[in-house]
């Protein structure tokens, strides 16, 4: 009779898990019956780790391992009824004399025919059905073939069910004389009752046609259950679910991983996995950050085309005068009149590469696209550098004022770069001043500065609409350059950056280029001011 023992209020369960030298029914995985010997199956270090559920259905777990025994007799399970709806059902269950049959669970069987060689528990579930007599539903978690060998051939006693075998490998279990291992619990000083089992249940013959994994007889039970309680159901199904590792079988893991098996090395990202070889990544095409870059400094002053590798002109010298006259036939104002000649040579831009045909030849529209953006962009960054030298070098250099108390130095010599360029007869449109002097201008409230300056200086329109403040990261601390729009002029060849490329026939290559040029002209260095405060 079943070890099995319950104490209602407490919410513990104890009861008989594997009995040794018992053979089995056929499990529910459908393999050959089987039996374990003492020290056969392995026991976690820590037994609370394991969980005990219902039916072998590891969603509904319903109470945890507190102690294992190792008794002559077979292993002792001792367990904590959980405080969930889970464990109520299970309680109740067992009150109502269902559920109280134990099964083992566990993994890593060896067995030599019908003899376990090596396993290791990993739970336990109450069932109403036993494969061992004296325990209860037996399943398996993870399985290997059988040894090749039986018993017989290898001289290996056949064991039966309820009791040891004899040496002709059968066995009375009528005789009273026979070295059947003990079912008493005051054998080992065990505390607990015996379950009752209802009359007519006995252990049943180890046989595989009780309950055959076809196809028919799937979808024979499929409709039988129809017509039973969800219990009942659930019981008539099992050995199909169990077949198929659903509930209580371990299931092999396939991992995803990141590449192939044969291309992880030591910068491997991840568990290799069929993904790597299978499975497609999500193509983001070109990776770029921050927009693209628009010209800070061209845009500040006159801009024409170039139409010619050199360009000429002339300036003033000695400008006409007018003055005071005083009539009756004396003679005019009259001074010398001079003019300078004016010639640039424009300047030029390059950039390319000889690419391998095969990007062209294949159709990397999306990256020939990118090739020339860059390209473009490259030639946009260079050809302001540009301009912002030619400013630089052309600028009139202006003598600071004295620096005001409380007045930041380099908000100073916007004021001052400012007043000269309008002393020179110019309107100040624009200031570069340096990312120190940008970063006090957005901290200085703004009627301190730019609203003065709007009043008093005359900027464009009348307002700050028409004065653009831009920082420029080449500039000196505390230096500024304020200048009118028409004091300079920047040349460049309409189309630039152009586009030009050609077939290397010899080298299986595509030459892209691009070239671009471009003049630069300080009209009048008055109309542009530098100021450096110290």
């Amino acid at each position: 009779m079943t070890l099995f023992s319950v104490d209602v209020d407490a919410r513990t369960v104890s009861g008989t898990l594997i009995p040794y030298g018992e053979l089995s029914r056929l499990n529910m995985s459908g393999d050959e019956p089987i039996y374990f010997e003492r020290g056969v199956v392995e026991v976690p270090r820590d037994v609370s780790a394991l969980n005990a559920n219902q039916h072998h259905d590891r969603y509904m777990p319903s109470a945890r391992f507190t102690a294992v025994e190792d008794t002559a007799a077979g292993m002792v399970a001792h367990f904590q009824i959980a405080k969930s709806e889970e464990g109520d059902d299970l309680l109740a269950a067992i009150k109502s004399g269902r559920l109280n049959k134990l099964s083992a669970e566990v993994r890593g069987l060896v067995r030599d025919g019908a003899r376990a060689v090596r396993a290791r528990l990993t739970g336990a579930a109450f069932c109403d059905e036993a494969a061992f007599a004296s325990a209860g539903l037996f399943a398996l978690a993870e399985d290997f073939p059988a040894h090749p060998s039986t018993p017989e051939a290898d001289g290996i006693p056949q064991p039966v069910v309820g009791g040891e075998p004899d040496e002709s490998g059968t066995d009375d279990p009528t005789d009273p004389e026979e070295d059947t291992p003990s079912t008493d619990p005051s054998d080992e000083g065990d505390t607990m009752a015996d379950a009752v089992i209802p009359e007519g249940v006995t252990a049943p013959t180890p046989t595989r046609e009780e309950q055959p994994l076809t196809a028919g007889s799937l979808f024979s039970t499929l409709a039988r259950t129809q017509h039973m309680s969800r219990d009942a159901a659930l019981d008539a199904l099992q050995p199909y679910q169990a077949s198929q590792g659903s509930l209580f079988a371990p299931l092999a893991d396939i991992t995803h991983g990141n590449r192939p098996a044969e291309t992880n090395g030591e910068d491997d990202l991840g568990t290799v996995g069929i993904g790597g070889t299978i499975g497609r990544a999500q193509w983001l095409g070109q990776i770029k950050g921050g927009r693209d870059y628009e010209r800070k400094v061209v845009p500040l002053i006159q801009h024409a085309d170039l139409t010619a590798l050199t360009i000429t002109g002339w300036k003033w010298g000695d400008k006409p005068i007018v003055d005071d006259w005083g009539g009756n036939k004396s003679d005019i104002p009259s001074d010398e009149v001079t003019v300078t000649p004016v010639s640039v040579t424009a300047s030029r831009l390059a950039g390319g590469n000889d690419v391998d045909r095969a990007l062209a030849d294949f159709g990397n529209e999306e990256w020939w696209a990118s090739y020339f953006a860059f390209r473009r962009e490259a030639y946009l960054r260079k050809s302001d550098d540009k301009a912002y030298t030619l400013l630089s070098n052309g600028a009139t250099t202006v003598t600071p004022g004295t620096v005001p108390s409380g007045t930041d130095a380099g908000v100073a010599a916007l004021v001052d770069g400012a007043i000269a360029v309008v002393t020179a007869g110019y309107t100040p449109t624009f200031a570069l001043v340096s990312t120190a002097i940008f970063r006090t201008l957005l901290l200085t409230k703004k009627d301190n500065v730019l609203e003065y300056l709007a009043a008093n200086v005359g900027l464009e329109s009348g307002s700050l609409a028409g004065f653009k403040i831009v920082p420029h990261a080449s500039l000196a601390a505390k230096r500024v350059i304020v200048g009118d729009r028409a004091a300079a002029t920047f040349y460049e060849l309409p189309g630039s950056p152009i586009r030009v490329n050609a077939i290397d026939v010899v080298k299986g290559g595509l030459d892209d280029a691009v070239y671009g040029y471009w003049a630069g002209l300080v009209n009048d260095a008055a109309g542009l001011a530098s100021v450096t405060h110290a």
